[in-house]
């Protein structure tokens, strides 16, 4: 007989004809639940990921004073439909780091030619991005490109999106954009100031080796 641990737990939102799907996950078997829905990630606790999933009917007391407050009943649309366990016996081997060795060959070469594409599409004058990853149709038009040449001023920053210039837009977007295009450079680092002086780092992989990196920049 093994002892197991509920690791995550399947739910389904809706009727036979449709609905949602998300999951309640605990990466590391701690109390934290997490709950995944799309790209939405947010802390649960244990009563929202298994109490609550049930399905059927539940009441919900009346507390308003002067009241009729009978209880209210209502049909959950969400149940759970799958729960995944880990035996104890087996958990070091399941719940572990991940470091770049256990990682497939074909995803990192992937990982490195889309952090390519994303240096290109800051700055189109980027060297030595393979021709697997270049645009087909007309020459790429980066952002730095895009800026450069604009009539008008910019009110604070990018993030702000204010601008006065003549009742045309400063900045559209390039329809011949792949929709895998969409980070900066990496000899260094490269910051985005935001109105409340923080800022977001953005960094390429070291290991694009075939990046000429002296050639991206602002």
């Amino acid at each position: 007989m093994h002892l197991v641990d509920v690791y995550s737990v399947l739910v389904h939102s809706g009727g036979v004809c449709g609905g949602h799907y998300y999951a309640f996950i605990r990466p590391t078997l701690s109390e934290q639940w997490y709950k995944f829905d799309d790209e939405r990630v947010t802390k649960e606790d244990i009563r929202r990921a298994l109490e609550e999933q049930y399905g059927g009917e539940e009441e919900l007391s009346q507390t308003n004073p002067g009241f009729n407050n009978t209880p209210f009943e209502f049909t959950k649309y969400s149940n759970a439909y799958m729960l995944v366990y880990i035996r104890e016996s087996g958990k070091d081997k399941m719940i572990c780091n991940v470091d770049e060795k256990d990682i497939a060959e074909h995803q990192r070469s992937s990982w490195d030619i889309l952090q390519a594409e994303v240096a290109q599409y800051i700055n189109s004058n980027v060297r030595g991005v393979p021709y697997q990853t270049q645009a087909k149709t007309k020459p790429l038009n980066g952002l730095v490109q895009c800026l450069k040449g604009k009539t008008g001023h910019f009110h604070g920053n990018l993030c702000e999106k204010c601008v006065e210039c003549a009742g045309r837009t400063v900045i559209s977007p390039d329809s011949y954009l792949k929709i895998t295009e969409d980070l900066f450079d990496s000899s260094g680092t490269t910051n985005i100031a935001f109105a409340n002086s923080e800022s977001i780092i953005l960094i390429v992989d070291s290991r694009v080796t075939w990046l000429d990196t002296n050639e991206i920049g602002p």
